[in-house]
């Protein structure tokens, strides 16, 4: 045999059980999801699983997931967000403004993957939507100009009504922008916007007795994540005392939302392996 040929093979030979040792461990790409309320998150999450699972990232085979939540106790976020970074996972996807934030805090070489904040530029997590820079992608629900459009229709609902009840998060950066944003559009509207805030969720009885003491003709509720994973004591409210509510959205738009960011998630981080 020649020399040439010699070398050939055994190069051949020699990569042969490396390839099938890979064939027989696919790597595993590890994913770290930081929520604010996992059970009120499920199906979100579920969706997300479904449209990578769509492109033949099955999970335990060649994707693992990292699941932290904050059980609605936003304060939490930033010691869960330092946990999964210390984990070297390949990408941190965040839920909500004040979880994207606690991520960014976390590391600034990790890539996060912003699911749904409502102002990143406004609430100074990322540059641009064109140009976001860091280590920071993804989807915004960003409408702050809907918040008049909201106003309008409750008022349109509610003929001959003076005064709104708004209820937003305090420690949430963009519920606050969205406040600003439903105050000046009611004001424009000649009609009062009464502020209601809520911190955690255990002080939501206490801010119910509080709207239904200021007699307001209707109630807006600003999106957040407390807010949201509060949805259905809040509509279990509205129906009770018979007060017109306005939300954000359906959770049909924001499951949809997550199902198609699990399509185009592995883009944003370079996964190509599949089982």
């Amino acid at each position: 045999m020649r020399r040439r040929e010699f070398i050939t093979l055994f190069g051949v030979a020699a990569a042969w059980p490396l390839t099938a040792h890979a064939q027989q461990r696919p790597k595993i790409s590890r994913i770290a999801i930081l929520v604010q309320t996992q059970v009120e998150r499920k199906h979100l999450i579920d969706a997300f699983k479904q449209g990578l699972y769509e492109l033949g990232y099955v999970e335990g085979q060649n994707v693992a997931f990292e699941i932290r939540s904050a059980e609605g106790e936003t304060d939490r976020l930033p010691k869960l967000a330092t946990e999964l970074a210390s984990l070297q996972v390949a990408v941190i996807l965040a839920d909500t403004t004040v979880a994207v934030h606690a991520a960014k805090q976390a590391t600034n070489k990790i890539p996060i993957v912003m699911g749904s904040p409502g102002d990143p530029v406004g609430t100074g997590l990322i540059s641009s939507l064109a140009h976001p820079g860091g280590n920071l992608t993804g989807t915004t629900t960003q409408a702050p100009e809907l918040s008049r459009k909201r106003v309008q229709l409750l008022k349109e609902l509610v003929p001959g009504a003076k005064r709104f009840a708004v209820l937003w998060e305090s420690s949430n950066l963009a519920s606050a922008e969205n406040w600003r944003e439903t105050e000046n559009a009611a004001r424009t509207l000649e009609v009062e916007a009464q502020s209601f805030v809520l911190s955690t969720p255990a002080e939501l009885e206490e801010v119910f007795r509080a709207i239904r003491k200021a007699a307001a003709d209707g109630l807006i509720v600003v999106p957040s994540g407390i807010l949201f994973s509060q949805k259905r004591h809040l509509a279990e409210f509205g129906i009770k005392y018979r007060l017109p509510t306005m939300f954000e959205q359906a959770n049909m738009s924001r499951l949809a939302a997550w199902h198609v960011m699990g399509r185009i998630f592995p883009s944003y981080i370079g996964m190509t392996h599949r089982s």
